[in-house]
C-alpha cells in the first residue's frame, strides 16, 4: 500500500505520532466535525496520540490505511481517509478540519482513495455510511461517483447526534467500466 498520495492540491500521507498536535487541535476535539462520526471528542491529546498509535497497528496488519489529509505547501494534518480494504460495506471514511470544509478538498482525497482502491487494491465496491443528517459528507460521495443505494441500508452509531443506533444512507461505489 502506498504510504503517500499525492494530488493537485493534497498530500495523503501515513501518520506519524508528530501528527498528534495538529489532529487533536485542528478537529479531533471539535464537536462539530465529530458530531456525525462514530467516536467522541477526543479530550485530550492524550487520547490522539493512542489513535495514532491504532493506525500504525492497522498498517502493519494490513486491516485498514487511514492517511493524513495535509495541504500539498504544508505537512500539518487537516484530516484523515480511511480505506478499509475487507470491508466493502464501510470501506471507506473520512473527516477534516471545519476550518477548510466547503473548498472540496475532502472530494479529492476521496477520488484519489478510490482511484487506488479499483486500481492497485482490486476492490471491485467501496461502501460507506453516513448519518442521514450528514448532507454535507453524502455531497462528497455524490460528487465522486457514489451511489445511495438505499435509505437505511447501514444502521451505525453516532454517540455525538443522541448515542442511539440511527437510521443511515448507504453509499456504493464500483469502479468505471473499461
Amino acid at each position: 500500500m502506498h504510504d503517500i498520495i499525492e494530488t493537485e492540491r493534497l498530500r495523503l500521507r501515513r501518520p506519524v505520532p508528530e501528527d498528534a498536535e495538529s489532529i487533536f487541535v485542528g478537529y479531533a476535539q471539535d464537536p462539530d466535525v465529530t458530531r456525525y462520526l462514530s467516536w467522541v471528542p477526543h479530550a485530550s491529546i492524550e487520547e490522539t496520540r493512542a489513535f495514532l498509535e491504532r493506525c500504525e497497528d492497522y498498517w502493519s496488519e494490513g486491516s485498514s490505511y487511514p492517511w493524513v489529509i495535509t495541504l500539498v505547501d504544508d505537512d500539518d494534518a487537516v484530516g484523515m481517509i480511511e480505506l478499509r480494504p475487507d470491508d466493502p460495506q464501510d470501506g471507506v471514511g473520512f473527516v477534516l478540519a471545519r476550518e477548510l470544509w466547503g473548498h472540496a478538498y475532502v472530494t479529492e482525497a476521496l477520488q484519489a482513495v478510490l482511484h487506488l482502491a479499483c486500481n492497485e487494491v482490486g476492490m471491485e465496491r467501496v461502501g460507506a455510511c453516513c448519518h442521514i443528517a450528514n448532507r454535507a459528507s453524502a455531497r462528497v460521495m455524490e460528487k465522486v461517483g457514489m451511489k445511495q443505494v438505499s435509505r437505511g441500508g447501514c444502521v451505525g452509531m453516532y454517540p455525538n447526534a443522541g448515542n442511539q443506533p440511527e437510521e443511515s444512507f448507504f453509499y456504493s461505489w464500483t469502479p468505471p467500466s473499461p
